[in-house]
Order: structure tokens, then sequence, then C-alpha cells
């Protein structure tokens, strides 16, 4: 998508920390993080055309921030993380292979259609996939508007894991 190693590398820190955070816990052992999005990143050319032959209904454009926050990263664990994931085809998900986040939207093998939800109401959205040895990692991307800074944002929604191909 066109970061820089040094890009690469500051987005692999954010979600690492993001990540880590997960764990934090308040009074009343509640979840203690504010959740504040974080910019990964603009769209570039090719990843916005990547994104519009996988999605022709999504309006991101060169310029769109890519964004994570912790809410979402807890969502992914909380829908497929271990003991929660049901689809047969697919594994649970660990904090590890949250941390991959980055490198699944950077170096992803492919792009397919999707679909997001927000407070119930469709979103379009994409998902990112890579493989790896012990599976393939599906990132799922929507498509937002701000309103409160009136701009487009490429939101990371949740993500899971299938189980890798077996060998013939």
């Amino acid at each position: 998508n066109g970061w820089t190693p040094e890009k690469l590398a500051e987005n692999n820190a954010t979600v690492e920390q993001l990540v880590n955070d997960l764990d934090k816990r308040g009074p009343n052992n509640s979840k203690a993080w504010k959740n504040t999005p974080k910019d990964l990143g603009e769209v570039n050319e090719s990843l916005a055309a990547d994104i519009m032959a996988a999605n022709p209904k999504m309006k991101v454009r060169v310029g769109t921030m890519q964004t994570i926050d912790q809410d979402q990263l807890n969502h992914a664990l909380d829908e497929h993380g271990e003991g929660k994931e049901t689809w047969p085809n697919q594994i649970p998900i660990t904090k590890e292979d949250l941390k991959k986040i980055p490198d699944v939207l950077s170096a992803y093998d492919d792009i397919i259609p999707g679909t997001g939800k927000n407070e119930g109401k469709h979103q379009e959205a994409v998902v990112f996939r890579k493989k790896y040895d012990d599976g393939t990692i599906c990132c799922v991307e929507t498509d937002w508007f701000r309103r409160k800074d009136n701009r487009r944002e490429l939101r990371f929604q949740t993500m899971w894991k299938e189980k890798p191909e077996e060998k013939k």
C-alpha cells in the first residue's frame, strides 16, 4: 500500500502498543483504555485502485486515512479469539495475530469484497487477506465518513483466521 519501511515499523509499534494495552484494567476490573482511533497512513493510488476493483461501491480515494482502534481489536478477539470462534473453516485468533495487522494491510495477497456494520447499519467494506504458514489472516476495513472533521476513513473493523490449506 505504499508504506515506507519506516512507516511500517511505526505502524507495527502502534498496533503492538494497542494490543498490549487491551489487558489494562481500571477500577472494578473494567476495561480501562481510552478508545482513540490511531492513523496508520493515507491510501495511495495503488491501494485505492485495488480497493475499488474489489468493491466499487466504496468511496475510498487517494488520501483516505486508514485507522485502527482498541474497540475493534477487542471486538476481533471477542468474536474470533480462543473459545469464541465458531466457523468450521476458521481457527481462533491470538494477540500475536492481531500484531500482524500492519503486515496484512501493507503486503496483502489479495483484497476481496466484504460487508461491515456500524450501529446495525450496513457499511461497504473490503477484506485484506494474507497467507501465513499457520493460516490466512483476513482483516476487514470499512468505509467511514467522520463528520467531526469531515473526512473519509478506511477503518479496521475485525479480523479472523482461516485454517491453512491441507498439503496434498
